[in-house]
């Protein structure tokens, strides 16, 4: 964890960084990531009449990923609530409400880095601070934790009661990547298509 004016956020953050696969993205997004900028003459007539070929083919796929994750989003709201917004909120809120006497503690401590609460507390209790300030950036440290380990509880109840959906929609991209692969649409053929057209895969 480094020790910037943003290191009141980073955790958080990083949490809501995670993905899953409750978020499953179709083959023809997948081709913005493998996108290489090159010239390659293509046959884009050719290309977009195989993809509308695999699009008509994997129709059937794509309405069941949709009542999945319709699936996983009714879940979410009844694991999760409001958690993944309010928390993150509470924690932006608190550094606010301490911004003063945090910005004093990051210039304190320098190029020091901690990588994990006990270490940056124990980085508290080692300085020069009053007991004032002391007793407010432990409170803080620990309040952060705090609604760190309940956001972690929050998502690890929504994993886990997603794992079945989780792994039916693993399964049914596997077999969506195989029919654009069957109709000659790789995602590299996508990248080159995509790149020509100067469209993105959104």
């Amino acid at each position: 964890m480094m020790n910037t004016d943003k290191m009141k956020k980073i955790s958080v953050a990083a949490l809501l960084s995670l993905t899953t696969m409750t978020s499953v993205i179709a083959p023809v997004v997948l081709a913005e990531q493998h996108a290489h900028h090159h010239s390659k003459d293509i046959d884009v007539a050719s290309i977009k009449a195989k993809i509308a070929k695999a699009d008509k083919e994997a129709e059937s796929l794509y309405k069941e990923m949709d009542s999945i994750q319709a699936q996983v989003d009714s879940i979410k709201a009844a694991k999760m609530g409001d958690a993944d917004k309010r928390i993150p909120q509470e924690v932006e809120d608190l550094g606010k409400q301490n911004e003063a006497v945090l910005s004093k503690f990051y210039q304190a401590v320098g190029d020091k880095s901690w990588s994990s609460n006990q270490e940056v507390k124990d980085l508290v209790k080692q300085s020069a601070f009053s007991a004032t300030d002391k007793k407010t950036l432990l409170t803080y440290f620990e309040t952060v934790e705090i609604l760190e380990a309940k956001l972690n509880q929050t998502y690890d109840a929504f994993e886990q009661a997603t794992m079945t959906q989780n792994d039916q929609l693993r399964q049914l991209t596997a077999k969506i990547d195989a029919i654009y692969e069957k109709h000659g649409v790789t995602k590299d053929t996508l990248a080159a298509y995509y790149n020509t057209m100067e469209i993105t895969a959104d």
